[in-house]
C-alpha cells in the first residue's frame, strides 16, 4: 500500500470513527436530560479522570493529533508521566509504550491515584474534544437497547440509577469501534487485531510511525 492510499484509508478510519464518536455523545447528553439531577458530570468534574486505564490505539492517534494544542509544560509533564509509569511496569527500555498480547499482563501500580495529565487546575479536560470512547461513556449506565446490561456501574459519586433508566445501541457502537480498531491497527501497525493497546500519558508521546515496531 502506498502512503497515499494508506493516508486515504486513514481518513475513512477517521471519519467514520468520530460519527460513531458523535452519536455516544448524543446517548449522553439526551441521557443527562432524561436522568437529571442523578447524573453528577459537568465541567470540573474529574472523578472518573483518575488511573492508567487502557486505551486503543484509535483513541491514542485521535489524541496525537491534538497534542500541539497544549502549552509546552503540559506536554513535557505528560512526558514525565510517561517514564514514571514505564518504569513502574519494568517497560524502561520499552521505546515505544504499547502493550499487547505478547506482553506481560498490565497491572497499574498506584495507578488508581494518579491523575490524567490532561485535566488543568480546575479539573477541566485539555483536549476535551478528542477525549477517547470510554471517557465518553462514562457516567451513565451502558444498556443496550434490548436491555442487556453492558456495564451496569456508572460512577463512584454517581446516585443510584435503574440500569434501565436509559438505553443505547451498545452492541453496535462496540462492533463497529471492534471493526474499526482492527482496520487502524492494520493500517498503522500491520496487525488486524484489538490486543494493541496504550494509555492516554503515553499517547501524547507515542510516536505513530514506528507502531510497526510493536
Amino acid at each position: 500500500m502506498t502512503t497515499l492510499d494508506r493516508n486515504t484509508a486513514l481518513q475513512r478510519v477517521e471519519a467514520a470513527y468520530r460519527q460513531l464518536l458523535a452519536e455516544v455523545d448524543a446517548w449522553f447528553r439526551q441521557g443527562r436530560q432524561q436522568l437529571g439531577d442523578r447524573v453528577h458530570c459537568r465541567a470540573g468534574c474529574a472523578e472518573c479522570c483518575s488511573g492508567l486505564f487502557d486505551i486503543s490505539l484509535l483513541d491514542g492517534w485521535m489524541l496525537a493529533r491534538q497534542r500541539h494544542r497544549l502549552p509546552a509544560d503540559v506536554l513535557a509533564a505528560a512526558q514525565g508521566d510517561v517514564q514514571q509509569v514505564l518504569a513502574a511496569l519494568g517497560q524502561r527500555q520499552r521505546k515505544i509504550p504499547v502493550f499487547g498480547p505478547d506482553c506481560p499482563s498490565v497491572g497499574w501500580p498506584d495507578g488508581d491515584e494518579l491523575r490524567c495529565p490532561l485535566l488543568d487546575s480546575q479539573g477541566r479536560c485539555r483536549l476535551y474534544d478528542a477525549r477517547p470512547l470510554v471517557c465518553r461513556l462514562h457516567g451513565l449506565p451502558q444498556v443496550d437497547l434490548d436491555g442487556t446490561v453492558v456495564m451496569g456501574e456508572s460512577c463512584r459519586i454517581q446516585a443510584e440509577m435503574p440500569a434501565s433508566g436509559w438505553r443505547g445501541p451498545f452492541r453496535r457502537w462496540l462492533a463497529e469501534e471492534a471493526l474499526l480498531v482492527k482496520r487502524f491497527n492494520q493500517l498503522m501497525a500491520g496487525r488486524s487485531t484489538l490486543e494493541l493497546e496504550t494509555f492516554i500519558a503515553a499517547a501524547l508521546v507515542l510516536d505513530f510511525d514506528r507502531l510497526h515496531e510493536v
